[in-house]
């Protein structure tokens, strides 16, 4: 996996965390 990947996926996870903490 490529690191433009692994950031990629790091985005959307912090996304979907801070809708669930909000």
């Amino acid at each position: 996996m490529t690191f433009q990947a692994a950031e990629s996926l790091s985005e959307q996870i912090a996304q979907h965390l801070g809708q669930r903490i909000v």
